[in-house]
């Protein structure tokens, strides 16, 4: 009988005890509805709680984080598409290497402007840089999408100077990437290469390249402008110029107004004022200043003395000219004249 005594003493004292840590409710039926843990009148367990020092996993390809929100407990969510090295990607938050993971970002779906710019990215951080890093364009035969395939060859062909690397693509849309590509990336230094436009088979893709013309050789500025009377008329010209201080042409309009000025500039009557449209192939090859140096230029004119609102009554006036371009840009310049 005493050998059983024991453990219901021993049961016993633990209930005593613990009913001094514990507050119970309980129903009609008997059964526990609340519990509640004492945890003294100067402590507090939600700020006891906290975040690790860190919740690093060691995987580049996961997000690893810990808030309030996930209960203080560290969240380590797998990623895809992210690069974790030279030529490795994430997917599905393993880093794999020499695997074309960029293209799941694609989907199949409808690409939009930021999902574009994503997928560049990424083809960019895990083969572009990488295979121009070591010019091995095997790096970029992993890519699956003809059109980054060609724009990893025309990184590397680019960055050697040799277009002839657009040729060894199978594919026929990825060379034609790889031409544009290549002629898109001079381009941005204003260099225009015609001979890669020239290889491209597609006619849009030709058409498009073609076009970068127009941006290397964009107006920027008035390069030369000269007037001076010759006899009973006014001869006069203009010559734009583009980024690089090239002689070019614009499509536009130019505003013509000549005024009547005195001895210290200021303006006494309105002589003449014309605006006129103007296409590329205005510009023609002109004799400059007649000492017979010749550049691309606009010829204004001539503008006779007939032509004019008014006849001047004094010996100065200054004639102005300013070349609006088709693409929102405005240009310029003046001369003096001596009637």
């Amino acid at each position: 009988m005493k050998a059983e005594i024991v453990p219901l003493m021993a049961v016993l004292v633990a209930l005593v005890i613990v009913s001094g840590c514990l507050s119970t409710g309980t129903d009609l039926t008997g059964k526990v509805t609340d519990v509640q843990v004492d945890t003294g009148p100067d402590s507090d367990a939600s700020q006891a709680r906290k975040c690790p020092a860190t919740c690093s996993d060691g995987n580049p390809c996961t997000t690893d984080f810990c808030s309030e929100q996930t209960d203080f407990e560290c969240n380590n969510i797998p990623l895809t598409g992210k690069a974790c090295g030279d030529n490795s990607v994430c997917n599905q938050g393993v880093c794999e290497e020499r695997v074309d993971n960029c293209s799941f970002i694609y989907g199949g779906g409808i690409m939009t402007s930021s999902a574009e710019e994503e997928l560049e990215r990424c083809y960019e951080e895990s083969f572009y840089k990488s295979a121009v890093k070591s010019v091995d364009t095997a790096i970029c035969d992993v890519i699956v999408i003809p059109e980054y395939l060609g724009m990893c060859y025309a990184a590397v062909a680019y960055d050697i100077d040799a277009m002839a690397v657009c040729d060894e693509p199978q594919d026929a849309s990825s060379r034609d990437e790889c031409y544009l590509g290549f002629a898109g990336a001079y381009a941005k230094k204003y260099v225009f290469m015609g001979e890669a436009c020239d290889e491209i088979v597609d006619t849009g893709r030709r058409k498009e390249c073609m076009a970068l013309k127009d941006k290397v050789y964009e107006a920027v500025g008035v390069k030369e402008f000269y007037a001076a009377i010759v006899g009973d008329r006014i001869h006069s010209y203009l010559v734009l110029k583009d980024m690089k201080g090239r002689t070019t042409a614009a499509d536009g309009s130019l505003t013509v107004y000549i005024k009547q000025t005195d001895v210290k500039g200021e303006e006494e009557k309105r002589l003449f004022s014309s605006t006129l449209d103007v296409k590329k192939e205005d510009f023609r090859l002109t004799p400059l200043k007649g000492f017979g140096e010749e550049d691309i230029a606009f010829v204004i004119g001539p503008i006779y003395a007939t032509d004019f609102e008014e006849l001047p009554s004094e010996n100065f006036g200054t004639f102005y000219v300013t070349f609006y371009t088709s693409t929102g840009r405005a240009f310029f310049a003046s001369e003096e004249l001596r009637f």
